[in-house]
């Protein structure tokens, strides 16, 4: 990586780690930050991806810190386990061979990534409520996987752009997607508030 790459991913990487949107098919709200991380991986290496990653979810969760400092302490250390296990699945893998090799090793990466990163909170939540690890992790969690696959393919194209151009332009890409994220996020939230205020105007009638 080339000089002040990997704080420029940090900066947007904390910027996205405080935008939270709910996506389709996805229960409850999901941060941004994975759409950092992954590419990390694949431009920055293991040890700037790590201090990323780790970095992000503490962000992402200032808020309830001093409330919950287990908690946070639980996602971190799942989220830095999820980076390397999703690194050496992407180092242990020819990415470099041919397109087709290329999707798969992406489609390994942000597999790994998503089961390392979900399957200990969807034990814990079996443990509470009583239920299959199985069910939980599948209702919860797999509608994930084709978002956080396509966040491995920007990792894929910032690559093959920082390589044939400069990372200067894979870092535009970045910062372009993360802004059309948070005006997605911006609009459902308007959208929201719009549909809570016409119930309440129809309640009044």
């Amino acid at each position: 990586p080339e000089p002040g790459q990997g704080v420029c991913y940090l900066l947007i990487a904390i910027l996205a780690s405080r935008t939270k949107v709910k996506l389709p098919g996805v229960r409850g709200t999901t941060a941004a930050s994975f759409l950092v991380i992954l590419p990390a991986i694949i431009e920055l290496g293991f040890a700037e991806a790590l201090i990323i990653g780790c970095i992000a979810i503490v962000v992402q969760s200032i808020p309830g810190i001093q409330t919950g400092f287990i908690r946070v302490t639980f996602n971190v250390c799942t989220t830095a386990i999820a980076i390397a296990a999703a690194e050496c699945i992407y180092r242990l893998s020819n990415f470099y061979q041919s397109p087709a090799s290329a999707l798969l090793v992406l489609g390994g990466l942000a597999g790994t990534y998503l089961i390392a990163n979900t399957v200990p909170l969807a034990t814990i939540i079996s443990l509470t409520e009583k239920s299959p690890i199985r069910q939980i992790w599948t209702a919860r969690y797999l509608w994930l996987f084709p978002y956080y696959l396509l966040a491995a393919a920007l990792g894929g194209v910032s690559y093959w752009l920082s390589h044939r151009f400069s990372s200067l332009v894979s870092l535009l890409l970045l910062l372009v997607v993360y802004l059309l994220y948070r005006s997605y996020a911006l609009y459902l939230g308007r959208l929201e508030v719009e549909e809570n205020h016409a119930e309440q105007m129809a309640s009044l009638h």
